[in-house]
């Protein structure tokens, strides 16, 4: 268990150094495995409490993976489908329903922007500040 949240907060540092130094990359795949980390991790402290639900680990990994992307994209229907397809486990659409649902409705809550919506709004404010910069030299360029 202690291994899991050590890979947990590594993997958060990592992607978050990775993220901001603006190198190309992508932040999906990273976002999964957290989910998948966080997942496992819930599952083992739930199956040690609760040993006559004869629960398994695994389905709190996929339900975990879920929910991080439909919370974090703010669209759960897309991070329930793609999770399902991905796993190609259709038994597990309850708990990807009440996780997803439930992630999503938390994270909205606790307010924030969506992830990609947070990317694209950096992305286009850095645009805009180079375009402002090229246009002041060029007008600088013309006075002189």
């Amino acid at each position: 268990m202690g291994m899991l949240v050590f890979i947990f907060v590594a993997r958060v540092i990592t992607t978050l150094l990775c993220f901001s130094s603006g190198a190309p990359g992508g932040i999906f795949a990273p976002m999964l495995a957290l989910g998948t980390v966080l997942g496992t991790a819930f599952g083992m402290v739930a199956v040690e409490l609760f040993p006559q639900y004869h629960l398994e680990a695994g389905t709190f990994a996929i339900a975990g993976m879920g929910a991080l992307l439909a919370a974090s994209i703010r669209a759960p229907l897309t991070g329930i489908i793609l999770v399902l397809e991905m796993t190609d486990n259709y038994q597990l659409i309850l708990p990807m329903i009440i996780t997803g649902l439930g992630a999503t409705l938390l994270a909205q809550f606790t307010g924030g922007k969506p992830l990609y919506s947070a990317i694209l709004a950096r992305t286009l404010a850095k645009q805009e500040a180079e375009q402002l910069a090229r246009s002041k030299a060029a007008s600088a360029s013309e006075n002189t």
